[in-house]
């Protein structure tokens, strides 16, 4: 008997497990959510970034084409029912370009004022006289 029960609780800790580490390897159900989550995630900083004055409705327009093309890509990607390693590391490629892309195109503003400053007094004479 106390052998039919460590079969028992073996086979119920085995059935716990399996599917739980098939989840931590990207498979299952669970697959792709983190790079859904990061589209989601870019999409609202670019909605931000618009409604903070940041980018302009093209901007952000050209920003959402973007990401758009990599959700329609990941979609069909996964039409399979899964992600390989080289589309997954493709796709998640294209998603580091446009979130620095995102990034460059909020900042940009704040940066090109103050350039033609610094390049402009540093050719110039001092005027304090």
């Amino acid at each position: 008997m106390n052998s039919l029960m460590k079969l028992i609780v073996g086979t119920a800790m085995f059935a716990l497990v399996i599917p739980a580490f098939a989840e931590d390897q990207g498979q299952g159900k669970g697959q792709g959510k983190g790079i859904e989550r990061r589209i989601e995630n870019q999409k609202k900083r670019i909605q931000k970034g618009l409604e903070k004055g940041k980018i302009t409705q093209d901007q952000a327009n050209a920003l959402n084409q973007k990401v758009d093309a990599i959700a329609t890509e990941t979609q069909t990607a996964k039409g399979d029912g899964k992600l390989s390693k080289e589309e997954r590391a493709k796709i998640q490629q294209e998603l580091r370009d446009s979130s620095k892309e995102i990034y460059k195109e909020k900042h940009q503003g704040k940066e090109m004022p103050s350039k033609p400053a610094e390049s402009g007094s540093g050719t110039t004479a001092p005027s304090g006289n």
